[in-house]
């Protein structure tokens, strides 16, 4: 089973540590994150793509991603 720990990012970062911790993954070609706040409770996704739409609606670096976030999750589930 692959480990997604590297995949998983506190609703507390912004935009930019996203960014870094999304080229940091990108060996696996995942571009994927997966949001938990503090107690650890999956909050949502959160993408490359979704990061640029957000930059190119001006959106700053600096904004934390509870504001970028996909949090219409249904179901997840590991392989």
């Amino acid at each position: 089973m692959r480990d997604y720990i590297e995949h998983i990012i506190s609703d507390n970062a912004d935009a930019r540590g996203a960014l870094k911790k999304l080229e940091y993954i990108h060996e696996d070609n995942s571009r994927t994150l997966f949001v938990v706040d503090d107690s650890g409770q999956m909050r949502g996704t959160i993408t490359d793509g979704d990061i640029r739409r957000a930059l190119l609606n001006g959106v700053a670096l600096s904004a934390n991603i509870k504001e970028l976030i996909n949090d219409k999750i249904k179901n997840f589930r590991l392989p």
